[in-house]
């Protein structure tokens, strides 16, 4: 049985007795199945699939914190061959299942628009998205035995795709400082930061000897702190992370700033700041950025959302341009990239001796 959308393919599993889905081989299976192809394959024996990923089932938390839901795993694996919107990456890495970023504070849902609102790991997950956090124990042993057999001289690797690696729980755990450290021993052609956490400052002695093939990619939607407090109420106050972009740049350690995606914003103001504070701009709409030319965006009501807070028609508006033309004036056309093609950029990459600084890919 065929199944003509990922949505149809999960509302035909949700009446059945399903336990959490393993979270480290599905998380990434949402990206790859951008590609219609891929989302055949995925969808094409259900059965099968779901039976395997399904033998581990989802016990009492041992502990809440914050009211999200904490379950330790040991993962089978730490890299996740990947594809879809991260062509040019070999691997994806997330230490932990879940994001405490997209939990509920009150009424307000944080990170809303979050694509992975859509995928199977969260809608099979134990709770709403943002509610649950799976920490995959010793993730950092199983990341050195998978890079010792692999080509690291051509392994670039997105940390992280489903989750957010510098999530409040990072403090307790420390998953991802373990997993730098493991690729401080064993270096590969390129390994990108995204957060939208202030927390990777604490990394900084680390990336700092690092920094010739690390790039740190610090998520920042707007400069209005009324649209932050409506729309990422869990995230960092706007100062906070330009504070922390500014001291990586300080440190020479690359640093990108992803308006991803770009929210109602005041122009001049957040270019200057922008500018200012990271050696490049990745800007990413509601529409080109969900892998699905915003149809994922308006499930999750984002249209209603923002006329809601008085911008309606925010998404057929392209508000990438003015900020991407000001951008442009300020930085320089090669510092500053849109989507897809700009995550895939690895021209930012410091080591003379790597075969592919910049992936030869078709856009």
């Amino acid at each position: 049985m065929r199944f003509e959308s990922l949505n149809a393919f999960a509302d035909s599993r949700r009446d059945k007795a399903i336990t959490l889905p393993r979270v480290n081989q599905m998380e990434d299976e949402f990206l790859l199945s951008h590609e219609k192809a891929r989302l055949v394959a995925f969808v094409v024996s259900p059965r099968r699939r779901m039976d395997r990923w399904t033998r581990h089932t989802w016990l009492p938390a041992r502990h809440k914190e914050d009211s999200v839901n904490i379950q330790e795993k040991t993962p089978r694996h730490a890299l996740t061959r990947t594809g879809g919107f991260l062509k040019g990456y070999t691997h994806s890495l997330n230490p932990y299942g879940g994001c405490a970023f997209g939990r509920d504070v009150g009424e307000r849902q944080g990170c809303p628009f979050c694509y992975v609102r859509e995928s199977p790991v969260a809608r099979f997950g134990p709770g709403g998205w943002g509610a649950w956090i799976l920490v995959k124990k010793g993730i950092d042993g199983r990341l050195a035995a998978e890079l010792k057999r692999l080509d690291r001289t051509r392994t670039r690797v997105f940390m992280s795709s489903a989750t957010d690696p510098y999530q409040g729980i990072e403090r307790r755990y420390e998953l991802t400082r373990r997993c730098l450290k493991t690729f401080a021993r064993f270096p590969i052609a390129a390994l990108v930061l995204q957060t939208r956490s202030v927390l990777i400052e604490r990394d900084f002695d680390l990336l700092s000897k690092m920094k010739a093939w690390v790039l740190v990619s610090l998520t920042l939607e707007t400069n209005r702190e009324d649209i932050r407090r409506a729309l990422t109420p869990t995230s960092p106050t706007v100062a906070a992370r330009l504070r922390v972009a500014r001291h990586a740049k300080d440190l020479g350690i690359p640093i990108q700033i992803v308006v991803a995606p770009v929210l109602p914003h005041i122009l001049d103001a957040f270019a200057d700041a922008l500018a200012s504070s990271c050696d490049r701009v990745v800007v990413d709409t509601l529409t080109a950025g969900d892998g699905a030319r915003g149809a994922r965006s308006r499930r999750l009501d984002m249209n209603e959302k923002l006329a809601g807070l008085g911008f309606p028609g925010w998404m057929e508006n392209e508000p990438e341009r003015p900020l991407m033309r000001k951008l442009t004036q300020k930085m320089g056309a090669e510092r500053v990239l849109f989507s897809q093609s700009g995550f895939a950029d690895f021209s930012w990459v410091q080591s003379a001796d790597l075969p592919l600084r910049k992936p030869e890919i078709n856009l």
